[in-house]
């Protein structure tokens, strides 16, 4: 089983042309099964921004999984009445209205969860039962299956970013329900760590395609392979090589 997951595209602060093209085609050359985008697909939530990255995300070959990002809600000065009111119009109106999809093929079971939430500036909320929804898919699933919870913002601290309020309940039931992988973005930093517990491992993945990039990581476009290999799972992060225009 192989999945590729990208976040934090950012369309509206796309780095250059070559970078979708080539993140695309490495997908591909990597045989990725499925793909999995944890939020932030736009910059400010425009309908043109959305109309692009929904042309990119169709180029794709793979079964797929989208959730959005804070950065997919509308903005406090363009919309404030649409940010307290319905935050995620926009998006669930051009993207999807499904803000706990899943994704099912052989080996490998997804449920996403939205953490973005209008009534803040950039931080995430993971409402009252979302907990009991992952604990409730994951029992469901088949035992040897790989099990992956996707959500924009980190559940637990990590490289300084704040946890979503109400995710130390989400994780939690991560734990009890037998989660493998944790994918996650938002802090455009790439990184793979180790959960609270031994076998949960948490894919923090940096901006796939944008501009925004933070320190250590400046100038790095990277997204996480996640494949299945004796038993067990090895997460690989691709950067891109702006000389070779490639991921590497």
């Amino acid at each position: 089983m192989r999945l590729a997951h990208v976040s934090d595209l950012h369309f509206g602060r796309i780095r250059d042309k070559r970078v979708t093209s080539a993140l695309r085609e490495d997908i591909d050359r990597q045989g990725c099964d499925a793909v999995v985008v944890t939020g932030d697909l736009t910059q400010r939530a425009r309908v043109w921004q959305f109309s692009a990255a929904m042309r990119w995300l169709h180029t794709l070959r793979q079964p797929m999984l989208v959730i959005p990002g804070n950065h997919d809600v509308h903005a406090w000065w363009h919309r404030p009445d649409l940010r307290l009111r319905d935050p995620l119009r926009r998006y669930q109106r051009m993207v999807t209205d499904d803000l706990q999809p899943t994704l099912e093929i052989t080996g490998l079971s997804v449920l996403g969860v939205n953490s973005a939430y209008g009534r803040t500036i950039k931080g995430g909320y993971c409402a009252p039962g979302v907990a009991r929804r992952v604990g409730e898919y994951f029992a469901a699933r088949p035992e040897d299956c790989v099990k992956i919870l996707a959500v924009h913002h980190p559940l637990t601290q990590l490289q300084g970013l704040e946890a979503a309020h109400g995710g130390r309940a989400v994780l939690e039931a991560a734990l009890l329900a037998g989660v493998d992988v944790v994918c996650c973005g938002h802090g455009h930093i790439a990184q793979v760590v180790r959960g609270a517990h031994e076998g949960l491992l948490i894919s923090l993945a940096g901006t796939a395609t944008s501009s925004r990039w933070r320190a250590p990581q400046e100038g790095a476009n990277s997204w996480h392979l996640i494949e299945s290999a004796d038993g067990g799972l090895n997460i690989s992060t691709r950067t891109y090589d702006t000389d070779a225009g490639r991921f590497e």
